[in-house]
């Protein structure tokens, strides 16, 4: 995860270098996607208070990982008791929704295409899941390499509870899951900015749910690293959905015919 992570940073700095044959648009859209993610980044350090609110939900979270990594022994070979052929058929669905090179490169084509096609709504959407999913991956990887949990895959005497600790180390990154974070961080972000429209919620949870099943079910991670990534992304996703919609709805430009036949620019200010 951790080479595709990189890749999306490097690809998501050079949109703001690169300019193609439309030129000047381009370089506007680039401009306004790092300072979209610029300002909602600093939302999290500059109105903590925006983020306290929900502390029992954050708590019962913590609770509810901390009491499913107890039975992880129990249910991984639940899990994994099914039938092989369904869940390689869903590996082909879940595998590219919570990879993050795959999905951001979808996501920020979206975005120019959507831009040049002056979309704004899509431009807006697809904006946040390309930020969500960007602070969804770099916090995921610093707990990962905080903790250093031992993959399933990567042990025979099947112990859920080996941490090895703080290191750069690029083995032992199985808590919480990077493929699960990133495909609930892809979802929530897009169910929020479309003010949890069910038409594409229930949709995006469906497979954000199978991508994290399917990580238990190939051993690549333990029950309580998928739910950890779940609630990790949802919960980034869905702050940055929200708050670039209400970016979005900030400045809203119009162009209207004026009497004389020309083109007038309507500014429409919505002030916090």
């Amino acid at each position: 995860m951790q080479k595709c992570l990189l890749l999306l940073i490097i690809s998501y700095v050079l949109s703001g270098t690169y300019q193609p044959i439309y030129g000047q648009n381009f370089l506007s859209l680039s401009d306004n996607l790092v300072n979209d993610s610029w300002h909602n980044a600093g939302r999290w350090f500059k109105k903590p208070g925006e983020i306290k609110k929900p502390v029992f939900i954050g708590l019962g979270a913590i609770a509810l990982v901390s009491a499913t990594m107890v039975w992880d022994k129990q249910l991984q070979p639940q899990i994994a008791k099914g039938d092989p052929n369904q869940a390689s058929g869903f590996s082909q669905i879940s595998e590219p929704f919570g990879n993050p090179l795959k999905m951001g490169i979808l996501a920020l084509g979206t975005y120019y295409t959507a831009g040049y096609l002056k979309n704004e709504k899509l431009t807006g959407a697809s904006s946040a899941a390309l930020q969500a999913m960007l602070t969804a991956g770099i916090a995921a990887m610093t707990i990962k390499l905080l903790v250093h949990r031992v993959r399933p895959e990567e042990q025979l005497n099947f112990n859920p509870y080996q941490f090895n600790g703080v290191s750069f180390g690029v083995d032992n990154l199985s808590f919480p899951s990077g493929h699960s974070t990133i495909a609930f961080a892809l979802a929530s972000s897009l169910s929020s900015y479309y003010q949890n429209d069910l038409r594409v919620a229930i949709p995006l949870y469906i497979v954000a749910s199978i991508t994290a099943y399917q990580r238990v079910y190939d051993f690549k991670h333990w029950p309580s690293d998928v739910l950890a990534g779940a609630f990790l992304g949802a919960w980034i996703g869905t702050k940055i959905g929200a708050w670039q919609r209400e970016r979005n709805s900030l400045m809203q430009l119009s162009l209207a015919g004026n009497q004389w036949g020309g083109v007038g620019l309507n500014f429409n200010f919505k002030l916090d």
